[in-house]
């Protein structure tokens, strides 16, 4: 059997132990897996010096850095060029990349990339328009422009140092002025969106998807310097959602509420110090549904200002979608009559980025400690690498600050000294264990780094496994609790 793939000189190969697979190094600067009974390519892979890597499929999906992933291009008619990088939501999908390799067909998952473009359109090309670099002003209008090469125009995104801040085409948070079409230039559009920006380097972008939402434009980008400030006392604002009551009663759980409570009362007791106010709000059991939701977010963002710091604290089940691939949070009234129930019924990273847009505040933390419903998926044994791709996924979508651990559902019953083991650890972490510098403070890198570090010691000292968080953190740095 002769196995081609490569495009240039092979310089080395090397059998798995078992003998099931072989992988082939090029001087083109990949290395292929192959399947060594069939000669199926499962998978290449293209690593830099510095650790980063990108591992893709032939049917597109792929894993690794979104910045690598940039490189890799589809050329369209010559002329158009779009990077793998913009069909994120569809193929960053490492948990079919890790089922390929267990021999798992996923050709039911694949898409066909120029069809998916044949049949959507291109995503449309933006540009910002009249924006000045430095302003004096706290709110500012940013003026933009969209041009359709065909496909429509769906969703539309303005980030803020990486954050979601304004959405177009999702009624929720919308701050979007003016939207004319210019009938002169064709299939143009412009665009006027309202923004806060933070005192110093704000780093703003935008981009706009087609209008079936399959395939994100290249986004532009700029930056606008905003005048220092005098100092203010900011008011913390802690939202602490979580349910053990379901309506399922196959679904309760033991410490989630109580969990809430704890945290929101901790993070109170140790702030009172740093902030001007400190607020709490809460939504349990019966509570917790998507309307209830929403409302407590429209509801609470109307006292939420700028410098003020907003934490939120979500703890249930949490599921992973076999069919798209995505997180969901399960309300309380969440029935399960098969997999379509939990996009329809959950609460997806799109609910939980159109609420968190609301939040005006530019200092947040993200806090999810969910129980994985292992029970909705049929193959356990994929279960890990299928819920760190949702939470993966997450991730990117929020843009904020966030520390996220999904427990099995053996651990979430049993529980750590009577809490669940993240939180376990997150309020050891806020009473001081995770004032690593003695400053008597603890930042958000400081609480993640110690959740980051225990959890796993936690879980495989009492259960033989060790639970990974996730976490996501901006580069802005921020106290949240004053050890006594």
């Amino acid at each position: 059997m002769v196995i081609k793939g490569h495009s240039n000189g092979v310089s080395s190969v090397a059998f798995s132990p078992d003998g099931k697979f072989v992988l082939s190094g090029s001087a083109d600067g990949t290395m292929k897996l192959w399947n060594a009974k069939t000669g199926e390519l499962i998978y290449t892979n293209f690593s830099t010096p510095d650790g980063k890597y990108l591992t893709w499929t032939s049917e597109g999906f792929f894993s690794g850095n979104e910045n690598i992933a940039r490189e890799a291009v589809y050329i369209l008619d010559g002329m158009d060029v779009i990077d793998i990088s913009q069909f994120y939501d569809i193929f960053y999908r490492p948990d079919l990349i890790q089922a390929k390799v267990e021999g798992k067909d996923i050709s039911k998952y694949a898409v066909d990339i120029e069809t998916l473009i044949r049949t959507n359109g291109l995503p449309p090309v933006v540009e910002f328009v009249e924006t000045p670099v430095k302003s004096d002003e706290r709110e500012i209008t940013l003026k933009m422009k969209i041009k359709d090469l065909g496909g429509g125009v769906g969703r539309i995104t303005v980030f803020v140092d990486g954050a979601p801040v304004v959405i177009d085409k999702i009624d929720r948070g919308l701050r979007i002025i003016n939207k004319t079409s210019n009938t002169n230039a064709g299939k143009e559009y412009n665009y006027e969106a309202l923004i806060t920006l933070k005192y110093g380097v704000n780093k703003i972008e935008f981009s706009a998807y087609n209008k079936s939402n399959t395939i994100e434009s290249r986004k532009a980008s700029l930056e606008i310097i905003h005048k220092e400030k005098e100092i203010i006392k900011p008011n913390l604002h802690i939202l602490t959602i979580a349910v053990d009551k379901y309506r399922d009663k196959s679904l309760w759980l033991n410490y989630s509420k109580n969990d809430a409570e704890i945290v929101g009362k901790t993070f109170g007791d140790q702030s009172k110090k740093i902030f001007e106010s400190i607020n709490l709000y809460k939504l349990y059991d019966s509570d917790v549904t998507k309307e209830k939701v929403d409302a407590k977010f429209n509801e609470i963002s109307k006292d939420i200002k700028p410098d003020d710091v907003f934490i939120f604290y979500l703890a249930g089940h949490g599921v992973t979608n076999d069919k798209d691939g995505d997180y969901y949070y399960l309300p309380s009234n969440f029935r399960y009559t098969g997999s379509e129930a939990i996009s329809v019924s959950g609460i997806s990273k799109h609910d939980i980025m159109g609420n968190l847009i609301k939040i005006k505040a530019q200092k947040s933390m993200i806090l999810f400690d969910t129980c994985n419903s292992g029970s909705f998926i049929d193959k356990p044994a994929s279960r890990g690498i299928a819920e760190k791709t949702a939470i993966d996924r997450l991730k990117k979508t929020i843009g904020r600050a966030i520390i996220v651990a999904s427990s099995e559902s053996q651990v979430a019953l049993e529980g750590y000294e009577n809490h669940g083991v993240f939180t376990y650890a997150l309020i050891q972490g806020l009473l001081g264990k995770a004032d690593f510098n003695k400053n008597s403070q603890v930042t958000v890198s400081e609480i993640s780094m110690y959740i980051e570090n225990e959890v796993p010691e936690l879980t495989y000292k009492k259960w033989g496994y060790e639970q990974i968080p996730q976490k996501t953190l901006p580069k802005q740095d921020f106290p949240v609790v004053i050890i006594k």
